[in-house]
């Protein structure tokens, strides 16, 4: 984080870029089996990306699909989308996710979306 804040300061901004909290994929957006409205014990919460900071880039999105564990974890996570695509956006989602559980059986699929927002 403090790389992050130092990166921030740097550019000239005097407070880090506010974070988001992942929001359900609507439900029509789906086509399989997957929940796209998990129930979090702990929500995924990811850093804005140093590329895309770096870059000027404001803003971003990435939708996740993973598989429970027993212990409500995030397994085997993959990313269905990412916009812009290669500014980090979709690494720090699997990254944030790796740290999120939720509540219910283990071994079944999960979608949702990490959206990334700077603040003015």
């Amino acid at each position: 984080m403090s790389l992050l804040i130092a990166a921030v300061l740097l550019m000239g901004q005097t407070k880090p870029p506010a974070l988001t909290i992942p929001e359900p994929v609507p439900p029509l957006a789906l086509s399989d089996e997957a929940i796209s409205q998990p129930r979090w014990a702990i929500r995924p919460v990811p850093q804005f990306p140093i590329r895309a900071l770096s870059n000027g880039i404001a803003g971003g999105e990435v939708v996740v699909r993973c598989v429970t564990t027993a212990e409500g974890g995030l397994d085997a996570c993959s990313v269905v989308s990412e916009t812009p695509e290669g500014y980090g956006f979709a690494e720090e989602a699997l990254r944030a996710s790796s740290a999120a559980r939720v509540q219910g059986e283990g071994g079944t699929q999960v979608r949702f979306r990490v959206r990334f927002i700077l603040a003015d």
